[in-house]
């Protein structure tokens, strides 16, 4: 079972708690309409899990940056203060725990955006390392990306080294071909199953 089914299922319990407890109950329709999508998305990711061996979600933990760790925790934060608010019985207790939970759910999101606003300067610096590369390096490393099968690194590579070559150059010729060389390689690979 991969992690979308269980943090799904896991939403699922929760959204079933709230049901049969009769949590929030000023918000009954909406926490019933909830728990059927999450109950649907839950049932259908068991469905494709089970019947379909070629869709596999992983998950390397090996490349997990302390970003994501990040994102973890204040998921984990949220979703307890979440079960707080659920099981107080008094209400001015629980209004209180849910203004928590909303300032909790904005940090989270002004984190996530930021996240992503780092991740994208990243992807910048590391177009400028490229920049920094000789054309001949860019290549041998598109080669070894291409080995590993890693299709759209070489073609970007091979996009960087063909950037840097003068607008007349017939080099661009020869790296447009290895591009679609490559391409046709993916697809077919991918076609055929490999």
């Amino acid at each position: 079972m991969d992690y979308f089914n269980l943090i799904t299922g896991l939403a699922t319990l929760a959204g079933a708690v709230c049901q049969i407890a009769d949590l929030f109950s000023g918000h009954r329709e909406a926490r019933k309409g909830i728990f059927y999508g999450i109950s649907g998305v839950f049932l259908g990711g068991l469905i494709v899990t089970f019947f379909s061996p070629l869709t596999h979600i992983s998950i390397d933990l090996s490349t997990f940056s302390k970003f994501n760790l990040l994102i973890a925790a204040l998921l984990l934060i949220i979703f307890c203060i979440f079960l707080a608010a659920a099981f107080t019985s008094d209400h001015n207790k629980r209004a209180e725990i849910i203004s928590l939970l909303e300032a909790a759910s904005v940090i989270f999101f002004i984190v996530l955006i930021l996240g992503g606003l780092l991740e994208y300067a990243s992807d910048d610096e590391a177009r400028k390392l490229r920049n920094k590369l000789t054309i001949d390096e860019l290549i041998g490393v598109s080669v070894i990306n291409l080995e590993k099968g890693n299709y759209e690194r070489a073609i970007e590579l091979l996009d960087a080294a063909k950037e840097q070559l003068p607008s007349g150059d017939i080099r661009r010729s020869v790296i447009d071909s290895k591009i679609r060389y490559i391409k046709n390689n993916q697809i077919n690979n991918n076609v055929s199953g490999k």
